[in-house]
């Protein structure tokens, strides 16, 4: 069924339209995905993410988040994706590996703001980033901020 699902994003343009209907039942605490081919999955959690960030000062990012159920089902086919996308060498997947990718960077970014920005901007002024001074770098803020919630628990 996962190998199926997965079919169907083939991380290019598709050749007609694609239509997901996802049906939530809270009083039964039940997901239904339906695809256009009448194809219904039952599925204990679920999470619908798109998104378009702003390109200049005028635009708005667009954001949509959507998530029911179990969160560990999730999270568990977001791991089954990862899985398929970096052992499979088939091209259909390189949308789903740039995507994992991309998710990892902004994680990153968001953790860990102030390194990622220097790096970048003494990547942009010609050094090259070398992965051990970036774990190195890692390493030290995580250890300034386990001594510091320590301090702050004591």
């Amino acid at each position: 069924m996962m190998e199926r699902a997965a079919d169907n994003n083939q991380g290019g343009p598709l050749s007609k339209k694609l239509k997901i209907t996802i049906e939530v039942d809270p009083d039964n605490k039940k997901i239904f995905v339906i695809d256009n081919t009448g194809n219904v999955i039952e599925v204990a959690g679920i999470m619908v993410v798109g998104g378009t960030p702003k390109k200049n000062l005028l635009d708005e990012d667009c954001f949509y988040l959507f998530d029911w159920g179990s969160s560990t089902a999730a999270a568990w086919a977001y791991g089954r994706g990862y899985l398929i996308a970096h052992t499979s060498n088939q091209p259909r997947y390189n949308f789903l590996k740039n995507f994992y990718k991309k998710c990892a960077q902004e994680i990153a970014k968001l953790e860990t703001p102030t390194i990622l920005d220097d790096l970048m901007r003494e990547y942009k002024m010609g050094k090259t980033i070398d992965a051990e001074e970036l774990i190195e770098k890692l390493k030290e803020k995580d250890g300034h901020k386990k001594s510091h919630d320590k301090k702050i628990l004591h």
